[in-house]
């Protein structure tokens, strides 16, 4: 099997995985991750609930199988080594279907230990 050009990775749990290709032009960003308020003052990193293509970096194959981003297609999943879970996958953005019930327990906001969880 060729190495591909590009991965398509979402978030998973509350890892917050950098995304190099931002990062090399001077902006801080995590994959499927957004910034939102939480309240007033405080900020989070928010799952995007949308596949991030990026380009094929080993560092990103590591947190795939790590347990830190999901492979969101078969591809990708076969490129880094793990098990595709259509739930977190291709097959449910396609399908425009609700989460599976363990998706709401990873999805938290991300605000600093010093401050209030929302």
């Amino acid at each position: 099997m060729s190495t591909p050009s590009t991965l398509r990775f979402r978030a998973r749990g509350t890892a917050l995985v950098p995304n190099h290709e931002h990062e090399a032009a001077g902006v801080r960003s995590f994959v499927g991750r957004k910034l939102i308020e939480v309240k007033p003052g405080v900020y989070g990193f928010d799952p995007t609930n949308s596949a991030v293509e990026l380009p094929y970096r080993s560092e990103y194959v590591k947190y795939c199988r790590d347990g830190d981003l999901y492979a969101a297609d078969a591809g990708t999943a076969a490129a880094c080594g793990v098990e595709f879970d259509p739930a977190f996958g291709e097959a449910k953005a396609q399908a425009g279907g609700a989460a599976p019930a363990h998706a709401e327990e990873e999805h938290q906001h991300f605000v600093g230990d010093d401050e209030e969880r929302a």
